[in-house]
């Protein structure tokens, strides 16, 4: 008896944690996993990047709300109210792993994680100081200070509004882009081939820009992290660049930029034929005079 009462126990004790574990994976697919705990604490006192002054704009961006967009694997992003601008908060998902780590005293798995959180503030280092305008980038933020005096309102995919303190808050605020693919659709759609074209000669150009100022792209994937802002290409993703004086030499660049934009080639076959060749003959004139831009 007393051995079928403690199976019992146990029994309801496993639903029990088995109906906890249910709710939590629930409630982490209803927010998307975003909660405040992913965001405090999420930011770099190493790093130094100078940082300007609020405009007026970002001020006045600033005091209002923003609703939960999306997300990627080192940030949360919000979406303004007049869906112009995205507020990209940095997930402190590394940040609790090195703690983790050196509290378990693994100092030498801390000690990567530690590099890997360096690297990825130095890419967005590098895309504000160097690339400001090939990311649309109005304000970066980093580390803690005393200075911005802001809160900004954030609300969840359940409707929930937050108060986050962007003093103790690593952000970036970035202009909002189409993703490159349905932008070139829409002109392929509405028979806008003079500025289709000029978009993907665009395309071409920004990827050699990046090259030609030395800066390594670790994952320069069109489909998701390229877009467009009034018909002008913007890298979306930040969190791939590093500096590389050998990308800056044409016989690594000009046969790294077949590789880039072969999925581009790809999808256009399927889409435009015209635009494939307009492609092709775009990278056959840098491939000619590749300090032509």
């Amino acid at each position: 008896m007393k051995f079928q009462f403690l199976n019992r126990i146990q029994y309801k004790l496993f639903i029990l944690a088995l109906c906890c574990y249910g709710a939590a994976r629930f409630c982490h697919h209803q927010t998307s996993g975003f909660r405040l705990s992913k965001i405090t604490a999420n930011y770099s006192k190493d790093i130094e990047v100078v940082e300007a002054p609020f405009t007026e704009k970002e001020e006045t961006l600033l005091q209002g709300k923003f609703t939960y967009f999306g997300r990627g694997l080192q940030s949360f992003a919000f979406l303004s109210e007049d869906g112009t601008y995205i507020l990209k908060v940095l997930n402190n998902k590394m940040q609790h792993k090195h703690a983790f780590l050196k509290i378990l005293g693994l100092n030498n798995h801390a000690k990567a994680i530690e590099e890997k959180i360096k690297r990825t503030f130095e890419s967005y280092k590098i895309a504000y100081e160097d690339l400001k305008n090939e990311t649309a980038i109005l304000y970066l933020h980093l580390k803690p200070t005393l200075n911005l005096k802001k809160k900004a309102i954030l609300v969840d995919k359940l409707g929930i509004h937050h108060e986050v303190d962007l003093d103790q808050t690593a952000f970036i605020l970035q202009k909002r882009a189409v993703l490159a693919y349905p932008f070139l659709k829409e002109k392929i759609e509405q028979k806008k081939f003079v500025e289709a074209k000029a978009a993907i000669s665009a395309l071409v150009q920004l990827f050699a820009r990046k090259n030609l100022k030395g800066i390594a792209d670790n994952d320069p994937l069109i489909r998701t992290n390229l877009g467009f802002i009034n018909d002008l290409p913007v890298h979306i993703d930040l969190g791939p660049f590093s500096r590389d004086l050998k990308v800056k030499d044409p016989q690594f660049y000009l046969p790294e930029m077949r590789r880039i934009t072969a999925s581009l080639k790809h999808w256009l076959e399927e889409h435009s034929p015209e635009l494939t060749l307009h492609l092709e003959e775009e990278l056959q004139s840098l491939e000619k005079n590749p300090q032509n831009l």
